[in-house]
C-alpha cells in the first residue's frame, strides 16, 4: 500500500489533496474546531498543506506532531506560518524544538491523522511505531469522549474490506479520502 501512495503522480497526489481539503473544510467538524492538528506529508501521505492554509485562514490553532524522550512519545506543537522546521529521525518535518508551544492531546479538537490503510470499521494501520495509538490511548478508557476526533487523510484506494484491530488500537471517527467521507456505525457506537 505505501508503494502505491508513494507510485503516485504529483499531479494525483495534488488533485486529491485538493478534492480531500473542498470535502473536509466544509464538513461541521472541521469548521467548528478551534484547535487542529494536522502533519506535514512524508512517503506519499496525502498532503495537508492546503487544509493547514485554510485552518489557519479560518483563525484557528493549528499544531504538528513532534517526536519527544528521544523520539520515544509523540506531542503536538502550535505550527505558525514560516516557522523553522526541523527534520527528525524519520525525516518528517517537525516544529524546532526551541519554538514549540506544546499543547495536550486532550485539548485537541480535531486530528487529521495519516494512515497506510483503513477498513469500514475505521481501523487504521499506521506506520507501525505506533505513536497515534500511545498518544490518544485515552479515548479508550474514556466511551464518551469525542475529543479529540481523530479523521483519517487516505486515498480512496487505501480503503481495505478488514484490519485485526488490536486492544491497543485507537480507531477513527472518520476517513477524508478524495471521493468520499467514510464514518460507520461502529465508528458512532463509540462516542
Amino acid at each position: 500500500m505505501r508503494n502505491l501512495r508513494r507510485a503516485l503522480p504529483p499531479a494525483e497526489q495534488s488533485a486529491a489533496a485538493q478534492a480531500i481539503t473542498a470535502r473536509l473544510s466544509s464538513q461541521d467538524l472541521f469548521q467548528q474546531a478551534a484547535t487542529i492538528a494536522a502533519y506535514l506529508p512524508f512517503d506519499g501521505e496525502v498532503d495537508t498543506r492546503s487544509l493547514i492554509a485554510a485552518a489557519i485562514d479560518a483563525g484557528k490553532t493549528v499544531c504538528l506532531p513532534v517526536l519527544v524522550n528521544d523520539g520515544k512519545n509523540m506531542k503536538f506543537a502550535v505550527y505558525t506560518p514560516g516557522q523553522r522546521l526541523v527534520t527528525n529521525d524519520y525525516g518528517i518535518e517537525e516544529p524546532a524544538p526551541e519554538d514549540r508551544l506544546y499543547v495536550a492531546a486532550d485539548q485537541l479538537e480535531l486530528v487529521l491523522t495519516p494512515l497506510v490503510a483503513f477498513d469500514h470499521s475505521l481501523n487504521r494501520i499506521g506506520m507501525g511505531a505506533g505513536y497515534y495509538d500511545r498518544c490518544f490511548s485515552f479515548l479508550r478508557q474514556r466511551k464518551n469522549n469525542t475529543k479529540p476526533c481523530l479523521i483519517g487523510l487516505a486515498h480512496d484506494f487505501q480503503r481495505i474490506t478488514a484490519i485485526a484491530a488490536r486492544e491497543w488500537d485507537v480507531p477513527l471517527s472518520g476517513v477524508a479520502t478524495e471521493i468520499s467521507f467514510y464514518t460507520s456505525s461502529a465508528a458512532a457506537s463509540r462516542k
